[in-house]
């Protein structure tokens, strides 16, 4: 008769990793991490200058729209706040 071992009991080896190979992926995560992070808060910034930029413009485009329908013209010096 076959005899079947039970691998557990008998002490067979476990697949487990090692510390070393932890801290291993730990460190190559962290450089990964370090040279995205710039690129990434990068483009952050721009799409959000050009996200303000995109809405001075509607905001011009509109008080323009405003004073050609409302027959205002531009403002003048005096007319001006800034």
């Amino acid at each position: 008769m076959l005899k079947i071992a039970n691998s557990k009991a008998e002490g067979a080896l476990y697949n487990a990793f090692t510390l070393v190979e932890l801290i291993g992926v730990i460190i190559v995560l962290g450089v990964i991490a370090l040279i995205t992070y710039p690129i990434i808060d990068k483009s952050i910034k721009n799409s959000k200058e050009q996200a303000l930029e995109r809405i001075i413009d509607n905001i011009e485009e509109a008080a323009y729209s405003y004073s050609v329908e409302h027959d205002i013209g531009y403002p003048t010096k005096k007319q001006s706040y800034i």
